[in-house]
């Protein structure tokens, strides 16, 4: 089963007095960058230090408040990989066990189907038998039933 990719990430209350010290405009720069790193974490795990290098000219406020409220969408993100790990396997063993069950209820079909075949051949050979036993019955005088001239 293929794995999908992270859809959103969260944003905690108690990261909202780092982000009402910040201005409008380094907010709105922060909301960004974090979507960004979001993304980014999502393909591949990314430390938010090392993410932030690509911002250089980023104020001291913003890169601080980006660096708490991305060790938890970082922290977020490895606890949804390991479920969703969790859930791929899950998913994968059902799979085996639905296709196991299927062989098994195959296997166990052909046997009764077998098993019906020799009876009802039996039933038919022991028809033949009596058929002919009975013809040799009656086309016999009494006496001579089954034996040779």
């Amino acid at each position: 089963m293929e794995q999908s990719q992270k859809k959103s990430f969260l944003l905690y209350f108690d990261n909202y007095p780092c982000l009402t010290a910040l201005s409008d405009a380094q907010r709105g720069k922060l909301m960004l960058l974090l979507f960004r790193y979001a993304m980014e974490a999502d393909r591949h795990p990314v430390e938010p230090e090392s993410f932030i290098e690509q911002e250089p000219d980023l104020p001291p406020e913003t890169r601080m408040a980006f660096l708490f409220v991305a060790q938890g969408i970082r922290r977020d993100t490895d606890r949804w990989r390991v479920k969703q790990q969790r859930y791929s396997e899950a998913a994968r063993r059902r799979e085996e066990l639905a296709a196991s069950r299927k062989e098994q209820e195959n296997a166990e079909m052909i046997y009764y189907l077998n098993r019906f075949q020799e009876e009802h051949r039996a039933a038919e050979a022991g028809k033949q038998e009596s058929g002919a036993q009975e013809a040799d019955r009656k086309g016999s005088p009494r006496g001579m039933r089954g034996r040779s001239i």
